[in-house]
């Protein structure tokens, strides 16, 4: 008999695009390239571009198993 696995949930924290940030629930998001103009949320730096900061349990429907 076959045992049926739960798949791992469509978030940030499982999917290939993900790499870890220095915080414990936030990644940097690399499925597309860096972007200027961050969000009052992201501090920008002058001239840089940088990936957006998700937390772990975010999802935006582009997400790909690792």
């Amino acid at each position: 008999m076959c045992e049926n696995k739960d798949p791992e949930p469509e978030i940030c924290s499982n999917c290939k695009f993900s790499d870890p940030y220095r915080s414990d629930n936030l990644n940097f998001c690399r499925r597309h390239a860096p972007r200027c103009g961050l969000s009052d949320s992201q501090p920008a730096i002058p001239d840089d571009a940088v990936w957006p900061l998700v937390k772990d349990n975010d999802w935006c429907g582009e997400f790909e198993a690792q």
